[in-house]
């Protein structure tokens, strides 16, 4: 057909058309005829009217010239959002309001059953018609856009999942465009998991130029819902970085330097490695720190060794919907073969009885309103919360079968949540009994007293922060928590375990179901009463451990706690509002935040952190250590020398240093480690021989050993330092703690390349320093050295 379009010569093919009776699809002699006034098959007519109605559009064959070209220079829409699967309820609102009030979609799919064995032209039947109509259109365009790209389909990203229309124009738009493209689509397009593969290609193929993402709590659009999230998304080709904005609510906010950040496809990686997507930060400081947590601790759904969770999440154990034949929704228990059905609302961090249904009324239960428990019901050792519906032991057994779980309890997680709720990620142990699909359970094989310690970080407000710059939606989805960072099961030890466990025991164990649980943690008293008081300090110091076991300074404990703490009331971020607010209106002030850092300066001043091993370190574990140095005897001779001295060395150098950091390190260690990279022969001294002759192997001549003072090096080296250290704390890429006096790594620094001697000396200085004293060795530098070490630790 585009050869008609462009005019090309076929006059010599007359022929009757071959494809009469065969083929819909129209060739070019059925063109002929069409032309000549002839008679064209009566179903390909019958296409075309099809095509019309569907309003299809072709792009080749209005663009020839365009698309021959390769695109469009720039392409910018506002596309429509409509999800493409018939809504049964949406259609039949103003159609039918008791089909579309069904309880459920069961009693929905009897009354649509009923309307088509109503009488022969009756309205009852027409509406059937025009719904049979209606769901055939939507299923053949979820059919076309679902279409492989080996089959010539054209949404090979996006048409997948409940597909919406938003996400296939911004693949088309990217498609289409040669240079770059603008569209205005909700922000899942960069944070949820139908949409993730597109996201990922964007950001892999160095598509991804800006993304401004909006609150329409302004609004901005008044015809859209308040609490809507909508993104400007920007594609160009071959960008570096990517500009960020998070949680704006005026486009004057764009011009605020601090709610503006970059972000390479590396750092985009080191953050979401399996999905691609996009973390939500809404500052550039909330970037920072997410990345040093990262740092610190693997990814929760990591396969890769034994020293991993491994996590296993089951997600639709019972669906309203789908297991509607399953439920019972009576207000008492139908029978001794009936179990309750856990819903999320029912849980809360350490309990399991957060909500119940017990004297609901018909109409909150139908709209699943249930009420919060009060203290008095969670004091009372035997009771337990009332369930919105009942399945049997037969069905649960059926639904649970093959599942390598033979315990009493699980952990579950809430499903349904948001970035700024009170809290976002929410954890809890239960009894092992029925689930919807709004409650996934998450089983680790892994003892009890470390699967305490597991919920104990995953309830952690260090945690939760990070997951606020994760959740886009409404949805905690498994895929966002396997790419949470949590510590190992070898982070665990003995001092840890007795810490951690008996608090998690405490605040977990408060009614006799989970009397298994207490068991497998070695406890066989009766359950603890529900105190208040004390459940709030227990948790206090969990959160103190989590937060220095991430390797947080006191300071970026507060930033957590309330940004407006650390860098003023007009910071354009915020972390845990809603329960800051909650608190002073109940208690007169924060007290989440008091009793954390008090927490925090007991663990400090009594030796608690010195005694669990979470004393500020160098950077570099042992085992890391071990690993470097095996790799070290694999390189050649020579690797790591300089052809001669660059202006620019020291920055270098600076640089590799704080991508080989792990968490924070003390300034004078970092200017120390610099010295010794730009001054190889000042460490040749100070290891022992066989490190001491494998260092000058790789290094060179540079690092063999002298005497004497180093004449000239604060000279040269100052001006490119200086430079660094700028440009790196303008940037995000340098964390500094001042009270702590310590360095840490930001985002940005793997988009600079690094590779050769700065990277090696810095990974080789670095893990030698581990094993020195730090005094001692600076004291033991030449005196231009020292002095310029110790100005640093000011500067």
């Amino acid at each position: 057909m585009r050869s008609v379009y462009r005019g090309l010569p076929f006059a010599e093919d007359r022929r009757p058309p071959t494809s009469r009776g065969t083929q819909l699809v129209p060739t070019t002699s059925d063109v002929w005829q069409a032309l000549d006034d002839g008679q064209v098959w009566g179903p390909i007519i019958g296409q075309a009217t099809i095509a019309r109605r569907a309003r299809a559009f072709h792009w080749p064959l209005e663009f020839p010239d365009v698309m021959q070209q390769g695109g469009f220079n720039v392409v910018l829409g506002n596309p429509p959002w409509e999800r493409i699967k018939l809504q049964e309820q949406e259609f039949f609102a103003a159609r039918s309001p008791e089909i579309a009030g069904a309880a459920n979609k069961a009693a929905r799919e009897r009354l649509i059953k009923a309307l088509a064995i109503s009488g022969e032209g009756s309205p009852e039947r027409a509406l059937y018609a025009d719904f049979v109509a209606a769901k055939r259109e939507a299923e053949a365009g979820s059919e076309f856009v679902r279409t492989s790209g080996e089959e010539g389909g054209r949404f090979t990203l996006t048409g997948r999942g409940d597909v919406n229309t938003y996400a296939l124009f911004a693949e088309l738009f990217a498609n289409l465009a040669r240079d770059r493209a603008g569209v205005i689509v909700p922000t899942g397009i960069a944070t949820d998991a139908t949409t993730a593969p597109f996201f990922a290609s964007l950001v892999e193929q160095k598509r991804l130029s800006q993304l401004v993402d909006f609150e329409n709590s302004a609004p901005i659009f008044p015809s859209v819902h308040r609490s809507f999230k909508f993104t400007l998304l920007t594609l160009g080709r071959n960008e570096g970085t990517a500009r960020f904005a998070f949680f704006l609510t005026d486009p004057a906010q764009l011009a605020e330097p601090e709610r503006n950040f970059t972000l390479s496809p590396q750092d985009i990686a080191a953050i979401n490695p399996y999905t691609k997507t996009a973390p939500t930060f809404r500052s550039r400081a909330d970037a920072e720190l997410t990345a040093k947590i990262y740092a610190k601790a693997p990814f929760f759904g990591t396969t890769e060794g034994d020293d991993c969770w491994r996590p296993d999440f089951f997600k639709k154990m019972f669906d309203f919907g789908i297991h509607a034949d399953l439920l019972d929704f009576a207000d008492h228990r139908p029978s001794e073969q009936h179990l309750p059905v856990y819903e999320a609302k029912m849980i809360w961090h350490f309990s399991h009885r957060q909500s119940t249904y017990e004297g609901a009324s018909e109409t909150d239960r139908k709209n699943g309103q249930a009420r919060d428990a009060c203290e008095r019901e969670l004091a009372d050792p035997d009771w337990e919360a009332t369930p919105r519906c009942w399945t049997t032991k037969e069905a649960f057994k059926a639904r649970t079968s093959g599942r390598n779980w033979d315990r009493s309890w699980v952990m579950s997680m809430r499903d349904v949540t948001n970035a700024t709720n009170e809290r976002s990620a929410i954890f809890a142990v239960r009894p092992f009994l029925p689930s919807n699909d709004k409650l996934p359970s998450v089983f680790v094989i892994f003892p009890a007293p470390l699967v305490a310690c597991l919920l104990g970080n995953l309830s952690s407000l260090t945690l939760d922060f990070v997951a606020r710059q994760k959740i886009g939606g409404t949805n905690l989805a498994s895929f966002i928590v396997e790419q949470f960072p949590i510590l190992p099961p070898s982070s665990y030890t003995e001092a840890r375990l007795a810490f951690i466990t008996p608090k998690v025991l405490e605040l977990t164990y408060t009614s006799h179901s989970l009397a298994p649980f207490a068991r497998d943690l070695g406890h066989n008293g009766p359950p603890f009463v529900w105190d208040e008081e004390r459940r709030t300090a227990l948790r206090a110091d969990l959160d103190a451990f989590y937060a220095r076991a991430y390797g947080l300074t006191r300071d970026e404990l507060r930033y957590i706690l309330d940004p407006a703490d650390v860098k003023g009331s007009d910071y354009p971020s915020e972390t845990f509002r809603v329960l800051k607010e909650k608190e002073i209106r109940r208690h007169g002030f924060y007290r989440t935040q008091r009793l954390v850092l008090a927490a925090w300066d007991r663990m400090e001043a009594d030796g608690t952190f010195r005694q669990l091993g979470l004393t500020a370190g160098q950077g570099v574990d042992a085992a890391e250590r071990a690993v470097q140095r095996s790799a070290f005897g694999e390189l050649s001779d020579g690797v790591w020398a300089r052809a001669a001295q660059q202006p620019n060395d020291a920055g270098a150098a600076l640089t590799a240093v704080l991508k080989s950091m792990k968490g924070p390190v003390p300034r004078r260690t970092i200017r120390l480690a610099t010295a010794m990279m730009l001054e190889p022969h000042l460490l040749t001294s100070l290891i022992p021989h066989a490190r001491a002759l494998e260092w000058q192997r790789l290094v060179g001549q540079e690092a063999g050993p002298r005497t004497g003072n180093v004449v000239g090096f604060a000279g040269r080296t100052n001006q490119g330092w200086g430079t660094a250290v700028s440009n790196h704390r303008g940037n995000g890429r340098l964390i500094e703690d001042m009270s702590a006096g310590t360095w840490a790594s930001g985002i940005g620094l793997d988009a600079i390349d690094t590779a050769g001697w700065p990277d090696g000396r810095a990974r080789f200085v670095l893990e030698a320093l581990a094993d020195l004293d730090l005094d001692t060795t600076v004291t033991s530098m030449p005196d231009e050295i020292q002095g310029w070490i110790e100005y640093a630790a000011t500067a």
